[in-house]
């Protein structure tokens, strides 16, 4: 007997569905924004352009102030709204070559590519001022809220992204212990 057997078999759907679960582990569902590990993977990628181009990189750290009490308040449901809400504020302020992601419960970065300190300070003060005039209906009311921001401007080959990351949240430590609703520099 002699003959050749082929088998086939399309992959395509397979790889389809391998890069919608990479897309999923990467993505806040509640947000839309990348979330703590996809941020990291393409923040790494900019850090990296940026470090061979020798440009400066700016990170900023922000959190949204007393957000417990928005929980306490107003509900879980209440403060699933406000976040949605300050990731949909952030990405209207930010430029489509910027990074966001939803870094922890409450708290956001951004990554500004190829932003000078004063455009960064442009960038920041127009989502501090989104976010502040914005307002969430919820059936006990309307929730208003605040945010403290911290700016990290760092020579990329200097540093590396965990570095860079942890000089923005200093800095948002230091908006937090102003008191709140204010942004923080660290150049």
């Amino acid at each position: 007997i002699t003959g050749l057997v082929i088998n086939m078999h399309d992959i395509s759907e397979r790889k389809h569905l391998m890069a919608e679960l990479e897309k999923l582990s990467e993505t806040d569902a509640l947000t839309g924004t990348l979330n703590r590990r996809g941020f990291k993977k393409l923040a790494g990628q900019v850090f990296e352009q940026t470090r061979r181009k020798g440009q400066p990189l700016t990170l900023v750290m922000m959190d949204i102030d007393h957000f417990k009490g928005v929980n306490d308040k107003y509900g879980h449901a209440a403060g699933d709204m406000v976040l949605a809400m300050v990731a949909d504020r952030c990405r209207k302020c930010i430029r489509n070559i910027d990074i966001l992601g939803r870094f922890g419960g409450e708290e956001f970065i951004i990554l500004l590519n190829d932003a000078s300190l004063d455009a960064a300070r442009n960038i920041v003060a127009r989502v501090h001022s989104e976010i502040a005039a914005s307002r969430v209906a919820t059936i006990k009311g309307d929730v208003s809220i605040t945010a403290s921001f911290g700016i990290a401007t760092v020579n990329a080959g200097a540093l590396d992204l965990e570095t860079a990351v942890r000089l923005a949240d200093e800095a948002l430590y230091e908006a937090k212990n102003s008191g709140r609703n204010c942004i923080r520099i660290r150049a």
